[in-house]
């Protein structure tokens, strides 16, 4: 069963989305290391979507959660403008020495699957992570 958590654009509500998350991750049989992996890769997909989509105005961004045979799915949607550039994620890695743009890296390591899709002014992260046997 699908599961939805609506974040409101409000800083203090990203960390709430995050732990929520991870909650139903460990609920589900996700063990500790990889519940906080994607606990850390929701939190750069919607700190993403806030950045990319909104650039900190108002709006809500979604995040839905649900369990697919071995995998937990997410999904972090926004209703911003189409951002045609993240369209499958970022292009290159970011440079050893770069301050900032890291989160897409992080989500593409620490998930089994990753991707980013923008259609018709919604732009969409999903990611899985696999339950352990």
């Amino acid at each position: 069963m699908k599961q939805l958590f609506l974040v409101n654009l409000s800083p203090e509500h990203i960390p709430d989305a995050a732990a929520w998350v991870e909650s139903i991750c460990r609920r589900e049989g996700l063990p500790q290391l990889e519940s906080y992996q994607v606990k850390t890769c929701v939190t750069e997909a919607i700190n993403n979507a806030v950045e990319h989509g909104f650039g900190f105005g108002d709006g809500n961004i979604a995040v839905v959660v649900w369990r697919e045979g071995r995998r937990m799915m997410v999904e972090i949607s926004n209703d911003a403008a189409d951002s045609a550039e993240l369209d499958g994620g970022p292009a290159r890695e970011p440079s050893p020495d770069a301050e900032r743009g890291r989160g897409w890296a992080i989500i593409r390591s620490w998930t089994d699957e990753a991707v980013t899709e923008c259609r018709r002014g919604r732009t969409t992260v999903r990611f899985a992570k696999s339950l352990p046997n």
